[in-house]
């Protein structure tokens, strides 16, 4: 095999395991929650179909649901009438609000390719940036998040190396500053970090907001 056919193959595998592996790629620690969704075959969603421009790889037509979330909850109260009539939207047409959707996806047009010079050009304009992520979340991993802060901040001199900080009693994390970036890595959270810490994400967008050089 070739390296043009290698290499997005090779690519392709270690980047779809988190999603078909049957783990949890929110949260590796998590049981995966389908509900409703378990036994229902769905089209790609729009992760599969973003890696399929990237490599130029056929995606199968269908794939077993990715979503490790029940998300039942929040697509009851948004396919509501009083809540489609308070969004403005007409009750009476037969309106499907879900978790991921397919048309969206497939029309969707990315009109930033890239995030790195944006984020570069925030900060030099003076503006105060923070990334946080969960270390237990796939999706979103936070060695790849900590090498994209070393990127956007391969220029600065002031810089503070990374020491845990305390929530509660309990090591919250890790938290690292380069100039005026913060980059935090929470400790037992996955995807959703206000969800599966609640006490830590308040302390430390409380710290963020408020300046603090020390979380």
């Amino acid at each position: 095999m070739d390296d043009f056919g290698f290499c997005p193959a090779f690519s392709s595998e270690y980047s779809n395991y988190p999603w078909f592996s049957g783990m949890n790629p929110y949260n590796i620690l998590d049981d995966c929650s389908y509900a409703q969704m378990a036994n229902e075959k769905r089209n790609p969603r729009r992760l599969i179909f973003d890696f399929k421009q990237r490599t130029g790889l056929d995606v199968p037509p269908t794939i077993l649901p990715i979503m490790c979330l029940d998300e039942t909850g929040v697509m009851t109260y948004l396919n509501r009438p009083e809540v489609l009539k308070a969004l403005g939207l007409d009750p009476k047409r037969k309106y499907n609000w879900d978790v991921c959707s397919d048309p969206v996806s497939y029309s969707y047009t990315k009109i930033y390719p890239e995030m790195q010079s944006r984020v570069e050009n925030i900060l030099k304009h003076g503006y105060r940036v923070m990334l946080y992520y969960g270390d237990v979340d796939m999706a979103c991993n936070f060695l790849l998040g900590q090498r994209f802060m070393s990127l956007v901040t391969r220029n600065v001199k002031q810089y503070q190396s990374k020491r845990k900080f305390i929530v509660d009693h309990q090591v919250g994390g890790f938290h690292t500053k380069y100039g005026n970036a913060d980059f935090v890595v929470v400790r037992a959270a996955g995807h959703m970090v206000p969800t599966d810490k609640p006490n830590v994400a308040l302390h430390i967008i409380k710290a963020f907001v408020e300046g603090k050089k020390k979380f």
